[in-house]
């Protein structure tokens, strides 16, 4: 499929509001279903939004053997880094956190032990003034025979703003969670709520499916925020047609239903 931009004229950034100059975009629709084009006109005077603080952030992965040297803090914070996403990307789900000092990786995944979690903090997160962005493990338990545990996750938010009350206020049910193998070719997910490591055999299968996060991370929920109900549980979701967040949606909100607790 071709597209293309018949006008844009100027981009202006005015401190962190970005505000598009008057255009009209004409972008075809794919041939199977038109030869229509749509016409779009961008009203220049409008910001719909602003870019929050919190926007500005940092992947930050445990096998980055730089993450807490001497003067990574000092940069981040002169470079205007506002969030760090830790234990970062598709690690995070075969992280595990056992406790305050003590975190492993399943599978013999490489990682830096200097970058456990009270050195992120201590040295990278607290010197920063960054606001962390916690991603649980949903994709498998401690011993690597099964699905993350919303304990474990529970156990995690106890250490992080009960034990040491650093007021972490947001975390992440798993990472990519749709890339577990539910859709045929996006298989990089480790998520072990079915073991079956035939790729065809993951394709469709309902213990993989959007039904299935919903579900489970609707008791990720309840015992996050039992620990702390000030906290925000995020979810994993997908801007496509795929169908995953409708299932997603709809499941989490009827397995929350009458709960009290909801996703944020």
């Amino acid at each position: 499929m071709n597209s293309h931009i018949a006008h844009l004229s100027q981009w202006t950034a005015v401190g962190r509001k970005i505000i598009l100059s008057a255009a009209v975009l004409s972008l075809p629709i794919c041939a199977a279903w038109s030869e229509t084009t749509a016409t779009v006109t961008v009203n220049a005077s409008s910001v719909s939004a602003t870019v929050p603080p919190e926007g500005y952030g940092l992947n930050t992965d445990v096998y980055d053997s730089y993450m807490v040297s001497s003067g990574v803090a000092a940069q981040l914070k002169a470079s205007g880094i506002n969030s760090l996403r830790y234990p970062g990307g598709s690690y995070s789900d075969a992280f595990n956190f056992i406790g305050c000092t003590d975190q492993s990786m399943n599978f013999s995944l490489g990682w830096d032990t200097s970058d456990n979690f009270l050195n992120f903090m201590n040295d990278l997160a607290i010197p920063t003034g960054a606001k962390p962005v916690i991603t649980l493990n949903y994709g498998s338990n401690i011993g690597g025979t099964g699905g993350g545990q919303p304990s474990e996750a529970a156990t995690w938010v106890q250490c992080a703003n009960v034990t040491n009350n650093y007021g972490i206020v947001y975390w992440e049910i798993g990472n990519e969670v749709y890339g577990n193998g539910y859709y045929n070719g996006w298989n990089w997910e480790t998520d072990l709520h079915d073991t079956d490591t035939n790729a065809a055999a993951r394709v469709g299968n309902s213990a993989l499916s959007p039904t299935a996060y919903g579900t489970n991370a609707a008791a990720f929920v309840k015992a996050i925020k039992a620990v702390d109900p000030n906290i925000k549980a995020c979810l994993s979701i997908r801007t496509d047609a795929s169908g995953w967040d409708q299932g997603v949606f709809q499941a989490i909100s009827s397995a929350l239903s009458g709960s009290g607790y909801s996703p944020d």
